[in-house]
Parts: C-alpha cells; sequence; structure tokens
C-alpha cells in the first residue's frame, strides 16, 4: 500500500491511494468521514481503472483533514476488532 498526498490547503486534502485492492479501504474510510458533522465533503474515484490507484478527497469545515481522517480510522479499527470479538 501506498499513500501520496496531491495537494493539502486549508481544510482540503487530495492523496493518491495506491494498492490491489482500490475500493475496500478507501470506502470504509470514506463512509466513517461522512458520519462525522465536521466532514464537508469525502469521496474517492478511479481514474483509470487499469492502474491500481483511487484518488480520495477530503474536506472539512474547519477541522483539519488529517485529523478527520485519523479518527475515521480508528473508528473503522474498533469496529473490526468489535466484529472479530463477536465472532469468538
Amino acid at each position: 500500500m501506498n499513500i501520496t498526498i496531491l495537494e493539502e490547503k486549508g481544510n482540503e486534502i487530495k492523496f493518491k491511494f495506491e494498492d490491489d485492492d482500490i475500493h475496500t479501504i478507501p470506502n470504509l474510510i470514506i463512509k466513517e468521514l461522512l458520519k462525522s458533522p465536521s466532514v464537508e465533503f469525502a469521496g474517492y474515484n478511479v481514474p483509470n481503472p487499469l492502474k491500481k490507484e483511487a484518488i480520495l478527497v477530503v474536506k472539512t469545515k474547519k477541522k483539519d483533514p488529517k485529523k478527520s481522517i485519523y479518527e475515521a480510522i480508528e473508528k473503522v479499527l474498533k469496529d473490526v476488532k468489535d466484529f472479530e470479538k463477536s465472532l469468538k
């Protein structure tokens, strides 16, 4: 997995996500970000389906977008751990 920040200005960040599976992780993170009232926009697209990369864009109302992303990742990880515990 490789992450490259393409653009970062104020409350908006745009980065490239490269991996064999370009939908699962971005989709989990975006769905969690959209639950936050501090996030104005979160989405991703796959410009070329033959390349294994997705472009993600996150725009917040005032909050640092990186902080919002970290919080969304932590929530996703917690949900996965809770799911794992429920299977035991």
